[in-house]
């Protein structure tokens, strides 16, 4: 058995004794691409489970909000369809043709633009979470859009050779290009992850039950980023040390799917997040909450992680010393309705 972009383009004319011989090893390549299609299909479940609870949770969300997460959710039922209808296509179409691996089918090409949208969606989200936290907290965002924006260049000039050429084995040989995109997807979710834990880890009150709520946020930050970089570094692995098989293509169909998840978990988080802030808040004396609640308002906005405190957890000022305590009530007794978690404006 010989690898993928070994196979010759007049393969198909060969003698089928030639084309067995020269027919590449199933298990990296049919294989791999069955196996990335069933685990994104069990991720896509989640999705859509994550959708369906965003839009119940969260009806007074911002439009933006909305909007993203719709198009995210067509977006991976799309990639869904193309992956499920490639594995149709090759292993039960062509069941007793090989040969059609040769074949590069439109469905295989519009993965790659569709990814690629995916990504930059995700991580626009993530860039304007950060935006969000202030203007003090922006400065290693020109370095995330930058990545960004190597990201989207090399996947267009992946769409560009893909849609140039219908034989497998010639577009494999570029899949350094493929594997580029992902390592600055890399850098991408690195500065940003890196960045959200820093604002947290000065955003410490000195109360232990608020800082316990930090250090979860900062727990999320890390595992959202660390998994979206496992898999681009699997990517780029397997994209330069087995360019010819399917095993890095199969791979960013999970990790497409981890990507939009992510996304969805961040968003659905908040609620509970908001929860256990408004909990930690009440359970202290009124002096410490008042304390609490400042350190709140000047450190870090924390909205940018979608927690907001409710009226009743916030003790009314009577002074003018206590003017930002105020100010935080009156905003949390505007947001403080049905559906209050949809507010969280700044996420």
């Amino acid at each position: 058995m010989s690898n993928l972009t070994e196979v010759p383009d007049l393969l198909v004319e060969a003698p089928q004794t030639d084309a067995v011989r020269l027919l590449p090893s199933f298990d990296n390549t049919a294989g791999a691409l069955l196996l990335g299609t069933v685990f994104g299909a069990m991720l896509y479940g989640v999705t859509f489970h994550q959708t369906y609870r965003y839009f119940r949770t969260f009806p007074n969300d911002v439009a933006l909000l909305k909007w993203m997460v719709l198009v995210l959710f067509g977006l991976e039922t799309f990639h869904t369809v193309l992956t499920i209808y490639s594995s149709y296509y090759y292993l039960v179409k062509n069941f007793v043709n090989p040969i059609a691996f040769v074949q590069f089918t439109l469905a295989m090409k519009l993965v790659i633009p569709v990814t690629g949208c995916t990504t930059a969606l995700c991580q626009s989200f993530y860039v304007r979470r950060v935006y969000m936290m202030g203007s003090r907290h922006r400065l290693f965002i020109p370095l995330a859009l930058l990545f960004m924006i190597a990201h989207l260049g090399f996947m267009i000039a992946g769409c560009v050779k893909a849609f140039h050429t219908d034989s497998f084995p010639v577009f494999l040989q570029s899949s350094w290009i493929i594997s580029a995109s992902y390592g600055c997807d890399v850098g991408t979710d690195i500065t940003l992850a890196g960045t959200l834990v820093s604002i947290l880890l000065r955003s410490r009150t000195g109360f232990k039950k608020t800082d316990a709520t930090i250090d979860v946020l900062i727990l999320y930050a890390i595992n959202t980023g660390m998994a979206t970089s496992i898999f681009g570094v699997l990517i780029l692995v397997f994209g330069f040390t087995s360019p010819q098989t399917l095993i890095y293509p199969a791979i960013s169909v999970v990790s497409n799917k981890v990507i939009a998840n992510s996304m969805l978990a961040v968003l659905n988080s908040r609620h509970s997040l908001a929860k256990r802030m408004t909990a930690t808040v009440e359970t202290m004396p009124r002096g410490d909450r008042r304390t609490c609640i400042s350190e709140y308002l000047t450190k870090v906005n924390l909205d940018g992680c979608g927690i907001q405190l409710p009226a009743a957890s916030i003790p009314r000022s009577t002074s003018a010393s206590d003017a930002s305590v105020s100010t935080l009530h009156s905003q949390a007794a505007t947001n403080s309705r049905p559906h209050n978690a949809g507010k969280a404006d700044n996420c």
